[in-house]
């Protein structure tokens, strides 16, 4: 299984762009790295370069402890509200951000929400190859609200650009795709039914995702006074 984690800032990457990184996901990510550390398991921290400015040394903490290091681009912008010289700009400027804190290289990409859309393929795979990287973990197989892609769509793209893509896990219901295996998704579903369902997945391939907030039992307080 890949245990992934969005290293974002809930105020900041979620709630408004505009509002300052702030010490909370440096907190928060220490504790999923000792979380890490008891269980013995290694994760990809898929980081904004904004956190990785603001706290370089918390970058370099995941890098040395084993972890892979991965860009969830620079500021949290969707990249479908992108032109193609600014996909290409907020990947560069994000892996370069990233390598330079951690002094590994860069190789994996998730777009913030999953903001991939088929016509941006092109784009997107030539900003991720034009900076080294090797996968991609940005597909929402399924509609829901703010991200995801329910048509049909091919990865000949992908494949032309020598980018892999680890899709995001889902069960089916009836004709829908419903997700499950992380984020609000793993908050909402009681454990017993997430743990079912994920027992049916492939070992090798599944990837769960979350964010540090999750671990934050005080993130509420904080988001009702912004």
């Amino acid at each position: 299984m890949v245990f992934s984690i969005d290293v974002e800032d809930w105020a900041q990457s979620v709630l408004n762009n505009s509002n300052p990184v702030s010490n909370r996901v440096y907190d928060n990510t220490l504790l999923l790295l000792d979380i890490l550390e008891e269980h013995q398991h290694k994760a990809t921290f898929f980081t904004l370069g904004n956190v990785a400015k603001k706290h370089p040394e918390l970058i370099r903490r995941i890098a040395d402890a084993g972890h892979e290091v991965a860009s969830h681009g620079y500021n949290h912008d969707a990249i479908f509200k992108l032109t193609p010289k600014q996909i290409m700009e907020d990947v560069t400027n994000s892996v370069k951000s990233l390598e330079d804190t951690s002094g590994t290289k860069v190789i994996g990409f998730r777009a913030p929400n999953f903001s991939i859309r088929e016509y941006l393929f092109e784009w997107y795979c030539e900003a991720l190859a034009e900076n080294g990287l090797k996968y991609d973990s940005s597909l929402f197989p399924m509609k829901v609200i703010k991200y995801g892609i329910e048509k049909k769509y091919s990865f000949k793209i992908f494949n032309e650009y020598g980018i892999n893509e680890h899709y995001l896990n889902y069960m089916k219901l009836g004709k829908y795709k419903l997700p499950f295996f992380g984020g609000g998704y793993f908050r909402l579903l009681p454990y017993s039914v997430t743990k079912h369902l994920s027992s049916k997945l492939n070992e090798k391939h599944a990837v769960f995702y979350m964010h540090p907030y999750e671990v934050d039992t005080d993130e509420l307080a904080v988001v009702k006074e912004l």
